[in-house]
């Protein structure tokens, strides 16, 4: 965590607007009604910074969607180390997760780090 300075990354995102979030937004949390998402288990909700609940949200999006995902959510108006800085928090709390509760999907800290590296 010190190599990959999640320190600053983190002050960046608490520094950054709170919103209420729901930090968990995953494919699995969500319901459709009608022409409606919406968003289910809201026990990891929290006041944060929504580029970190982005992320999370967009973690499986394939480019064109993030790009699209980002251009709507922000309206123009996002800033890109925020995005970096949630992205790569992000990475690391689902990598932490899954050495938990699913470590044949979880990657190993080395290769973590070098994909997350400034």
């Amino acid at each position: 965590m010190i190599h990959a300075d999640c320190s600053a990354l983190l002050s960046a995102l608490e520094s950054d607007e709170q919103f209420l979030c729901h930090n968990d937004l995953t494919a699995d949390n969500l319901m459709q009604s009608a022409d409606q998402l919406i968003a289910i288990d809201w026990e990891y909700s929290a006041m944060g910074s929504r580029y970190f609940d982005v992320a999370i949200a967009g973690e499986h999006l394939l480019p064109r969607e993030w790009d699209q995902m980002i251009e709507t959510v922000f309206a123009g108006a996002a800033d890109t180390y925020l995005i970096g800085a949630g992205n790569r928090i992000a990475s690391l709390v689902t990598a932490l997760w899954q050495t938990l509760f699913a470590p044949n999907l979880a990657p190993q800290p080395v290769d973590w780090l070098a994909r997350n590296r400034s």
